[in-house]
Order: structure tokens, then C-alpha cells, then sequence
């Protein structure tokens, strides 16, 4: 109770009251509830469609691949317009990619090559929204809070997660994967609406004169001279590729061991959701 009355606190204060902090908070959440659930979706429709787990791998591998290069682009992107805009149109592409998701898969189009490229087109797109989002909290609250901002943001995010993978995981074994892709699409509207309602622009809007070529220069010199920055990337690879690569085999055994279905693998990835809204609680606290 005490835990629950700190962190009542720090939500409450100045700056975490700030409406546009809570607003984007609420974004968040229902951007990762969709984000979750589309991975429960993209699990299931492929171990069913092929019976392997090498095709999940390959499948998760091309999600998370963009986060290599267009991170760092929309990050640069970001510095040039008004990243309340640069939301909503990442939103709405994301909503867009759903909405053929959905129709190939109601209308039985659902093919391996398929699949993989809108797979990859969703990766592409939700990895410009992590730097994005991290901008506009610093924007919002500046650097003084920063850290414990991203923990409160973190809790939106990961409850996000977990209220997506259990929700999913029921609509389709209830009602398909039609009908649990266009659910996430109107997740991501809600999104929208609130982001709509974003009023301030923060530090964003300052011109930058030099080059994307140039920023990308700018951002590998200063890895190859800030030794620092340079281990944190390395060490976040490295839990990114022996931390988090098991959500491979969770299709095969959710249907394989545990004969649960789609509501199994649902169950799984809000376990994972759960350990992190843990950790999140955590370092808001701090």
C-alpha cells in the first residue's frame, strides 16, 4: 500500500500530472496492446499455417529487424517536424496495415510470403514509434524527470501488453484471426483520437539544418568515440537477442505441449508482459 501511495504520488505531481503526460501515457498503452496482440495473431496464424517454429523465428526476426535502421531514422526525422504529427501519421499507417492484414486473412488470401511482408511492414512502422514516443516524454517533462517519466510510461506500455495478449489470445479462439486484427485496428484508432488531442508541441519544432546523410554520419562517429554509448547499444543487443528470442518457440508450445491454442499463446506473452510491468513499477518508484 505504501508502494501504491508513492506512486499515486509521483503520477499526481508536477510534472506527471501534465495532461499531454497522461494522454500520451493512455497512447501508449493502447499502442502496445496492439502491438502484443499482433504478435499473438502473427504467432498463431504461422505455426498453423506451417507447423514450424523456424518460420515464427524468421517471422519475429523480420518484426524486430527494422528497429536497426528505422529507429535511428525516425529519431532523426523527429528532430525536423512536430513529433505529435509524426504520431499520428505512424499511427494511421499501422491502422492501415491491420486493416489488409485483416481482409487477406477474412477472405482466406493468407499466404507464407504474405505474411512475412506485412510482418515486416508493421516491424518498420512500430519501430519509429519507440524513439518517437521517448522524444516526446523529454519534450514534455525535459531531462530532470526523464528517467522516472519512461518508468511511468513503461507501466502504460506494459499493462498495454498485457491487457493485448490476453485479449487476443480469446478473440481468436473465439472468433478468428480476422476478427482479432480488426479489434487491434480499432485499438489504434482509440490511439489516434487521443493524440489528436496532444496539444503540446514541446522542443520538437526547432530547425535542423544539416542532412539525414549527416545526422547518420554524426550518430556513427559518435559511437565509434563514445566508448559508453557504444557498450550501452552492445549490451542492449545482447539482451535483445538471448533475452527475448524465446518468444519463438511459445507458439509450438502452446499448441504442441500445452494444447491450448490461441488463448495459450495469449496467456504466454501476458506472463512476459507481467515481468516487465513488474520492472516498470520498479524504476518508477525510484
Amino acid at each position: 500500500l505504501k508502494f501504491i501511495s508513492h506512486l499515486r504520488r509521483i503520477v499526481n505531481s508536477s510534472p506527471f500530472g501534465k495532461a499531454d503526460f497522461l494522454r500520451l501515457w493512455g497512447i501508449c498503452g493502447f499502442n502496445s496492446f496492439g502491438m502484443t496482440g499482433e504478435q499473438v495473431v502473427i504467432g498463431s496464424l504461422l505455426f498453423n499455417l506451417t507447423g514450424s517454429s523456424k518460420w515464427v523465428g524468421i517471422a519475429m526476426a523480420l518484426y524486430f529487424l527494422p528497429l536497426a535502421v528505422f529507429g535511428n531514422l525516425s529519431g532523426i526525422i523527429a528532430d525536423r517536424m512536430d513529433r505529435r504529427k509524426l504520431l499520428f501519421r505512424i499511427e494511421v499507417l499501422i491502422s492501415l496495415n491491420l486493416v489488409v492484414f485483416a481482409s487477406l486473412v477474412a477472405f482466406g488470401r493468407v499466404e507464407l510470403w504474405l505474411i512475412l511482408v506485412l510482418t515486416f511492414a508493421s516491424g518498420a512502422l512500430r519501430s519509429m514509434h519507440n524513439p518517437v514516443r521517448a522524444s516526446y516524454t523529454y519534450d514534455l517533462l525535459g531531462g530532470q524527470h526523464l528517467v522516472q517519466a519512461l518508468g511511468v510510461l513503461n507501466i502504460g506500455i506494459r499493462s498495454g501488453m498485457l491487457a493485448g495478449a490476453l485479449a487476443t489470445g480469446a478473440v481468436i479462439e473465439g472468433f478468428g484471426g480476422s476478427m482479432a486484427l480488426l479489434s487491434l485496428f480499432g485499438v489504434h484508432l482509440t490511439a489516434l483520437v487521443g493524440i489528436v488531442f496532444l496539444k503540446t508541441p514541446g522542443v520538437s519544432a526547432t530547425k535542423v539544418s544539416s542532412s539525414i546523410s549527416e545526422n547518420l554520419r554524426e550518430y556513427f562517429l559518435e559511437l565509434r568515440h563514445n566508448r559508453s554509448l557504444l557498450m550501452i547499444v552492445a549490451i542492449t543487443g545482447c539482451v535483445e537477442i538471448f533475452g527475448f528470442s524465446f518468444a519463438t518457440a511459445m507458439p509450438e508450445l502452446a499448441e504442441g505441449r500445452f494444447d491450448r491454442g490461441a488463448d495459450g499463446l495469449g496467456i504466454l506473452h501476458a506472463a512476459r508482459a507481467l515481468g516487465g510491468l513488474t520492472a516498470g513499477l520498479l524504476l518508477a518508484s525510484m
